[in-house]
């Protein structure tokens, strides 16, 4: 005769099992509505490569991944130079270029912005590695206007030392948010 605990314990068991089935057989519906879902969208991985090509990007705009590889090359770009200038980073430029991920909507509208304005990488005898935007001349006026040194100027805009002297020297240029708070400075 089986004691009153080996009892407890297989029915303890069969309950158990009974309860986690029933909540794994659930789960599997709303994981499988899920995938469904997904799949629809166009953006799952398996999606984009049965296709043989990435999902669209940003229709309304008509950018792809070649799209943007013609943008940055029209305007002559290397890929580095090309992240800078929408304020992103070089993995990115290179995720958007092979159709991996898609630029988010407000990078969108800088890339659409870039291509219809036109971008050089030097202008009127500025080092090559300065961007379009403020000279290296044009920092330092604006520097020296506030009467302020190149660590105050950097504590201002929350930035090193060592960046003002290179934006100031053309060694390379600030970023465009740096650019927008170097400009309401003289505001």
């Amino acid at each position: 005769m089986k004691s009153i605990t080996a009892i407890l314990k297989s029915e303890i068991a069969r309950l158990v099992k009974k309860e986690v089935g029933a909540a794994m057989k659930s789960l599997k519906g709303e994981i499988s509505e899920f995938k469904n879902s997904v799949s629809k969208t166009g953006l799952a991985k398996g999606a984009k490569r049965r296709r043989g090509r990435a999902a669209p990007i940003g229709n309304e705009r008509g950018l792809s991944p070649s799209g943007i590889k013609k943008i940055r090359k029209k305007l002559k770009l290397s890929r580095k130079d090309f992240a800078r200038q929408l304020d992103v980073s070089l993995g990115a430029v290179v995720a958007w270029e092979r159709g991996r991920f898609l630029p988010r909507p407000r990078v969108q509208e800088r890339i659409t912005s870039l291509a219809v304005a036109g971008v050089s990488t030097k202008k009127n005898g500025d080092s090559p590695n300065q961007q379009a935007g403020l000279k290296p001349s044009q920092i330092k006026k604006t520097r020296k206007k506030l009467k302020l040194s190149q660590k105050d100027f950097a504590r201002r805009l929350n930035v090193s030392t060592g960046a003002v002297a290179g934006w100031e020297g053309g060694k390379y240029s600030p970023r465009s948010g740096i650019q927008e708070k170097i400009l309401s400075l003289t505001n």
